[in-house]
């Protein structure tokens, strides 16, 4: 069967020389290459097909259209030349085809593998991101809970010193009273009033400042204890002295 324009049907002949045959892309549904020379008129490319270009502007009558308007019908043509030098059979079309897309995919193959060798370099890459996020958040988290910890001994420690400056008042009180029944020490009570104010400011700027207190209040009331009894000491000498001197 002769090769013809789809439209007008008029037969596209092999004339030419052999040896010096023209290509024209012929792609309607079937992928083939046509090696032809046209008698009358010439050959146009138009939306696909291979048609006389006096038939160009009757695109609408191409017979390869569907009943929307598209070319997506795949039509078979098959055919031969008469002439043996031009004569091209669908098995070298074919094999032609093979070999361009042949290079065409191992073309693609090397950019699929230079593709993924970026994309394992971009997952390697966003693991280690993954895996240093994770040992921050992890450390902040140690962090935030260390704080709370912080801050809840802190609030014991002041209920603490709470308690121990409810304490401190009342032996500063008792002092006072101390103070006022031993009338003969009253002077010496005063400043070791104002020292273990002293002693409590310091014990209060200190890093532990309980201890200290507790410290420092265990030797004032041994210190009282030992004052208490040198005077009643002093205070016995003086009634003997009294006592002989009366006598």
């Amino acid at each position: 069967m002769r090769p013809r324009c789809p439209v007008c049907l008029e037969d596209f002949q092999a004339t030419g020389a052999p040896g010096a045959p023209v290509p024209i892309a012929f792609s309607c549904g079937a992928a083939m290459i046509l090696i032809v020379y046209p008698v009358s008129h010439d050959v146009d490319v138009a939306q696909g097909h291979i048609i006389c270009s006096q038939c160009t502007p009757r695109l609408s009558a191409c017979p390869f259209r569907d009943e929307t308007g598209t070319l997506d019908v795949r039509t078979t043509v098959s055919f031969t030349f008469e002439t043996t030098a031009l004569r091209a059979t669908a098995a070298e079309v074919i094999q032609k085809q093979v070999g361009v897309l042949d290079v065409e995919r191992l073309r693609l193959a090397d950019e699929a593998t230079k593709v993924g060798a970026q994309i394992g370099k971009m997952k390697k890459a966003v693991e280690r991101q993954n895996t240093r996020i994770a040992k921050q958040r992890s450390y902040l988290e140690n962090v935030h809970a260390e704080i709370r910890e912080q801050e809840e001994q802190a609030q014991k420690l002041r209920l603490t010193c709470g308690r121990e400056w409810t304490r401190v008042a009342e032996l500063q009180s008792q002092l006072s009273e101390v103070r006022v029944s031993l009338s003969p020490q009253q002077r010496i009570t005063r400043r070791l009033s104002a020292v273990t104010v002293k002693m409590l400011v310091i014990a209060r700027a200190t890093m532990d400042p309980l201890k200290i207190l507790q410290d420092r209040l265990l030797l004032l009331i041994r210190w009282l204890h030992a004052k208490r009894l040198r005077a009643a000491a002093n205070n016995s000498e003086i009634a003997r002295e009294t006592l002989s001197a009366l006598q």
